[in-house]
């Protein structure tokens, strides 16, 4: 995986079938949180 320096995304690669599912990311700094589902 990694983090774009440009638009801050989240890649991961190298995924399978297997991998299905539901993913959350957490984002949290000294000022705001944010949570995404995918």
């Amino acid at each position: 995986h990694f983090v774009s320096q440009t638009t801050g995304n989240l890649y991961i690669a190298r995924t399978n079938a297997s991998d299905l599912g539901n993913y959350s990311c957490l984002a949290t700094s000294h000022m705001d949180f944010s949570t995404k589902s995918v």
